[in-house]
Order: C-alpha cells, then sequence, then structure tokens
C-alpha cells in the first residue's frame, strides 16, 4: 500500500496490490461497519492463472491446454460466491465457492482451486500466440471487492502455408470442334495456416468464377475448396493435335494470401489432353440451276457445294470431275487452294447442255466425284455414295400433218386430170414433229376413206425433216355422183402422240359445163309428114379447178337428157362407150322430127315477110296470100337445150 502511496503521490479509499497476487483493499467501509471491533479490517482476495506443466507454448491446432486458477482470500472478512470466467472458455467450476478470512498471519489464505481445458483452434495458430484473461469476482461479507484479472500467453509455431491445385478435365481427351470440356478445379491447403482471398484463373476460361475469402488447413478431406469451368474446343485445337501433335494443354493458376496478408507463391495445375485422330472428309451437294429444260442446247449451270465434314482444315486442291459437263474437270475454287474449316463450304461451278436424247428421256441425272489431299494422302467422296443431281425435262410431244393431193391417175397408173370412177387419187401425208420430244416409230396414219396408212420406219425428232406418206383411192361412181372426195385422217405415233385431224377434198363439179351442137339431117322440107332427123353433138368442157398443183377437172357420167320444143319428151343421151363423158370428149345423140302443117304455114309467113322488107311483090296470082298482112314478121325460133342428169 506504500508502494501504491508512493507511486500516485496521493492517498485513496481503495488500493491496488499486484504483489504477488491481485488484491483489493477497500478503506472506505471501515466507519460504518457496525462492529466496532473491526473497523480497521478491510476485504482482500488474489487470483494466480497458471498452465498445467508449466507449457510456455503450444503446437498445434486441436491442442488442448488446462489451466488452473486458484483464488485466495487475503482479507479480514468472508467472501461468498466467488466465480471465475476466462475469456477463451467461459465460466470456470471452481471449489468451493465461499472462502472463509484469514484469522491468523501464521494461517495460509484459504483458497478456492478452478480448472479448465481449451483446445487450440487455427485462430490460434494463424495468430502465432494465445492469450486468454482470466477474471475472479466475490461477495466479501463486508465492503466490497472489485474483479480480479490474471492472462497467460502461450506461443505458437512458425506458419507454415502452402497450397496445392488440382485440375481433371471431363472427357480426359476431346474429339470435335465445339466439344465442352468442364474442368473441376480443387485447391487443398497443404499447410498449418488459414488462407485468404483463395481466386482460381485460367486464360482458357475468361469468365471464370472460381473464388473463396478463407481457406482451412485440409483435415481429412475437408476444408478443400472445389470448382469447376468449361471451355469449348476451337478448329485450332484440333488442326494442332492433328497435324503437329500437340496437345490442349490448359495451366490455371491459384492466388492466396496467408495470415499475415502476405501473398503466397502461386500454384499451377495443368491438364493436358489428347485429341481426335484425323478424319478429313467432305460432303458435296450438287444443285442444277434451272432445275428443268425444254429445248437441245440450252444451258444448265450447275454449282457444287462443297462442305467439310471432316474434323480437320483442308488446304489443298478440290477437283470436281463430271463427264457431263463443261469442263467435264475443274479446280475449285479456280483460284487454286482451299482453307475450308470442318463445317465450311466452298462452291464451284459449271454448266451443261441437254441433247434430243436427254429431252426424250424425260431427265438427266449426273454423278459427280471429288477428291483432294491431306497431309499427302488422297481424300475423295464415297464412290459407292457419288453426289448425285436431276434436271427435269418438260416434254411436249406433238406433231402436224398436212394432206394435199398430189396426182391423178387412171387405172392404168397413167397421170389424168379427170376427176372420174375408178381413176386414183394419190396423196401425200407430210408430217412434222412441232414438239421437243422424238416421236417414236413406227408412225401409222388412220384415214377414214382408205382405213391405216403405214409410213417409213423409225423415229422422227424435233430436228429431222418431215417424213413423207404416201397413200392412194380409187373414186368411186358415188364419189362423182356426190361432186368431190373429202377423207380425213390422223397421225399416231407408237407413244400415242396424234395430230389433230386434218382432210382433203378433190372437187368434182368445181364449175361443170357443157356445149351441143344441134344439126338436121336435110336442110329443107316440103310437105307435112317429111321427117327431119336431128343430131346433138355434146362436148364436156368444164374448166376445171387446181387442187395441189394438180389440175382436176370432172367427167360426166350420167346420162344426159335433151329436151327440143319440137320433140316430145326428153332425149337420152348416153355418154361414151367408157360410160362418162371425160373433159372435152364429145358425145351424140339423135331424134327423128315429122313436118307439121304449122310448119310449112310458117314458112310462107316468113317468105312474105322476106319479100315486104325487100319491096319485091310476087307474079300475080303467085301466092294467094301475099295481101294478107302476115301474122308474125320474124323468123320463128326453135329452141333446144340440154342438162346431165
Amino acid at each position: 500500500m506504500l508502494d501504491n502511496i508512493l507511486t500516485t503521490g496521493q492517498t485513496v479509499s481503495q488500493v491496488y496490490d499486484d504483489d504477488p497476487n491481485d488484491n483489493y483493499w477497500d478503506f472506505r467501509r471501515g466507519p460504518t461497519l457496525g462492529n466496532g471491533a473491526i473497523e480497521t479490517i478491510a476485504p482482500g482476495y488474489e487470483l494466480e492463472k497458471t498452465v498445467a506443466g508449466g507449457a510456455t507454448e503450444f503446437f498445434q491446432v486441436g491442442e488442448t491446454i488446462t489451466y488452473n486458477y486458484v483464488v485466495r482470500n487475503i482479507g479480514s472478512v468472508d467472501i461468498f460466491n466467488v466465480a471465475v470466467t476466462d475469456d477463451k472458455i467461459g465460466a470456470v467450476t471452481c471449489s468451493p465457492t465461499t472462502l472463509d478470512r484469514t484469522t491468523s498471519s501464521s494461517q495460509p489464505p484459504n483458497e478456492a482451486l478452478c480448472s479448465a481445458d481449451y483446445i487450440v483452434i487455427q485462430e490460434d495458430f494463424d495468430s502465432q500466440t494465445l492469450t486468454n484473461n482470466a477474471q475472479a469476482t466475490g461477495d466479501p461479507e463486508f465492503g466490497s471487492l472489485g474483479p480480479l484479472t490474471d492472462t497467460v500467453t502461450l506461443t505458437g509455431p512458425a506458419l507454415n502455408p502452402a497450397m496445392t491445385l488440382d485440375k481433371v478435365a471431363t472427357p480426359s481427351t476431346f474429339s470435335a470442334v465445339g466439344e465442352t470440356i468442364t474442368y473441376d478445379f480443387t485447391v487443398t491447403n497443404t499447410g498449418n495456416a488459414t488462407l485468404s482471398d483463395v481466386v482460381v484463373t485460367d486464360p482458357l476460361i475468361p469468365f471464370l468464377s472460381c473464388s473463396v475469402s478463407t481457406l482451412l488447413p485440409v483435415d481429412a478431406g475437408t476444408n478443400v475448396f472445389t470448382s469447376f469451368g468449361a471451355n469449348q474446343v476451337t478448329q485450332d485445337d484440333v488442326d494442332n493435335y492433328i497435324n503437329s501433335g500437340q496437345t490442349l494443354d490448359n495451366t490455371a493458376t491459384v492466388n492466396a494470401n496467408d495470415p499475415n496478408d502476405t501473398a503466397l507463391v502461386p500454384v499451377d495445375g495443368t491438364e493436358t489432353l489428347n485429341g481426335p485422330a484425323a478424319d478429313p472428309t467432305f460432303t458435296i451437294t450438287k444443285t442444277p440451276t434451272p432445275t428443268t429444260y425444254s429445248a437441245a442446247g440450252e444451258t444448265i449451270s450447275y454449282s457444287f457445294l462443297i462442305t467439310n465434314s471432316g474434323n480437320v482444315t483442308l488446304t489443298d486442291i478440290v477437283t470436281i470431275t463430271d463427264l457431263n459437263l463443261t469442263p467435264t474437270t475443274l479446280t475449285c475454287p479456280a483460284a487454286g487452294p482451299v482453307n475450308i474449316a470442318p463445317g465450311g463450304t466452298v462452291t464451284c461451278t459449271a454448266t451443261w447442255s441437254p441433247e434430243q436424247s436427254d429431252i426424250d428421256a424425260g431427265s438427266f441425272t449426273n454423278s459427280v466425284t471429288v477428291a483432294t489431299t491431306f497431309a499427302g494422302n488422297p481424300v475423295v467422296t464415297d464412290p459407292l455414295d457419288p453426289a448425285t443431281a436431276t434436271a427435269t425435262a418438260i416434254e411436249t410431244p406433238a406433231m402436224e400433218m398436212v394432206k394435199s393431193l398430189t396426182g391423178l391417175e387412171d387405172p392404168l397408173g397413167n397421170p389424168t386430170s379427170v376427176f372420174a370412177s375408178g381413176n386414183v387419187a394419190v396423196y401425200d401425208y407430210t408430217i412434222t414433229n412441232t414438239g421437243n420430244t422424238t416421236l417414236a416409230g413406227p408412225i401409222t396414219i388412220d384415214d377414214n376413206l382408205i382405213g391405216t396408212v403405214a409410213c417409213p420406219a423409225g423415229d422422227l425428232a424435233p430436228t429431222d425433216p418431215p417424213l413423207v406418206c404416201s397413200a392412194s383411192y380409187t373414186i368411186t361412181t358415188d364419189d362423182v355422183e356426190l361432186g368431190s372426195v373429202t377423207n380425213i385422217a390422223t397421225a399416231t405415233d407408237s407413244d400415242g402422240t396424234e395430230s389433230p385431224p386434218v382432210d382433203e377434198t378433190v372437187p368434182g363439179n368445181v364449175d361443170p359445163s357443157i356445149s351441143m351442137v344441134k344439126e338436121a339431117d336435110v336442110a329443107t322440107f316440103s310437105a307435112v309428114g317429111d321427117p327431119i332427123v336431128y343430131t346433138y353433138t355434146v362436148t364436156n368442157t368444164s374448166p376445171g379447178a387446181v387442187v395441189g398443183g394438180i389440175l382436176v377437172r370432172p367427167a360426166l357420167e350420167n346420162a344426159i337428157v335433151i329436151r327440143d320444143d319440137k320433140i316430145s319428151g326428153d332425149i337420152s343421151c348416153l355418154p361414151t362407150a367408157d360410160n362418162r363423158l371425160s373433159p372435152d370428149e364429145m358425145t351424140t345423140c339423135t331424134a327423128a322430127y315429122f313436118v307439121t302443117q304449122d310448119d310449112l304455114d310458117a314458112v310462107v309467113i316468113l317468105i312474105s315477110c322476106l319479100l315486104r322488107s325487100m319491096n319485091i311483090r310476087p307474079t300475080k296470082g303467085e301466092h294467094s296470100s301475099w295481101d294478107r298482112k302476115p301474122v308474125c314478121c320474124r323468123s320463128k325460133e326453135h329452141p333446144v337445150w340440154a342438162r346431165r342428169n
């Protein structure tokens, strides 16, 4: 107490004495005590904290440290409710909890013994020291006591911060562009100190989120930080592996700080993946433009879309061969070597012109082969599965036929122009292919009067000259009676293509005409009953018409009827011996007439008129009728006409 007073330079009502232990002496309560015998007596206690075994350091996390606490009553009053707490442990069990006052200076103070265990944690280890504070409290019988504290500090071992990074890829090899490789990252704290700000970075996964604020040292598989990220295989990865054997190497790095906020040396984790074997393949799609054709010589453009369907970039010349195109072999592209990444394409073009046979076939399908090289080895399309394209022909089969009269012949085959029964009309059928397909032979003609007409064997292409077929028809009496002959014909090829029907009419009565000359066998008559025989000469004067360059003149094959006003009834005039009256041919008929009185009277009157007209008078008595005025002073006509039945 004296030291305390000397140190502070003043007197106080309460003095703290820390030698040898913590003691509180409180003088304020003395005068107020009811017991005058102890007015000068004050309460007091002390706390002593030690480590069992006298240890001054700890060695590892989880280590158990036993603390002993001794509370002594060094005052002159009893102390009740003695208790000890430790800021690392909490309440400590003590015994006893009541300490009687010390009655003699030779008697040792009464003590309460306390004990507690503490297990070292990582935080203690990271701090490298373990300091904990104990506090004792008690209630004195008289006066008051403040809390007592005591501190013990242990030192720990040196820090050894360390970590590892394990990186595992799934799958363990890569095979194709765009394939996703998933990487699992495992960071293990292999040291003895807590790590902070643990961050994993990966250059192949720029947006990787892989970090943890603290990571404790590993403990039986716990306190391990795991995460994952993914990236996709690129074409460069595949090409590099196939072309040079370069593996897909992925190195991640983990950074962290130790408890002193000092950065550790970064640790790498690398995963190496092998790639696929080379598979240099491609496909080709062939497309015609337009997809249809209708005439020989048209131009069809073909495009060849070559797609790299393999797993490596093609860099050599691609050669396309199609023997049906122009040119038959071309380099794609024409500029030379290509650079086609898998999935990439290149397009080339060529042309083709259909021939007539392609139109007749209905469509044109051709195959194409493609070749290149990779690493000095040939790469070709599958010859058993070539690329094909089909262009379709628009077929319009059609033909026209012209029927024409080429001549008339008599039954002996001599040319004639007479349209008469028994004569033969010779026809030509001119067939022209007006479509775009070849007409398949044999071509036949169906003529309603002649029947089936066979044409020369063979097909008829659109470019062929017209096909000419011939047939003949014998004119009948009915045709002559009708005045013409008309027949209708249709041409048909062996595939069923028909021409529109055509007809040809050979007219037999175009402007038919006849002429007649009448003659009598006597020049005069003198008496009633004298016979007069008349001869009628009838000529076929029909001019005819030109049909197809052929002059056709009708013959008259029916009986010719003559009517004479002096002869009653019809005069029948039969044709010539061949039963027809050919053009310019004549036939004669006769008829008898007997003179009547009227005929004689008419002659007298006629003579009188003639004499009077010439002022000649007859001798008196020469003609009794002279003085009579004639009834008619004109010559009387005797009309006659003829017709053909």
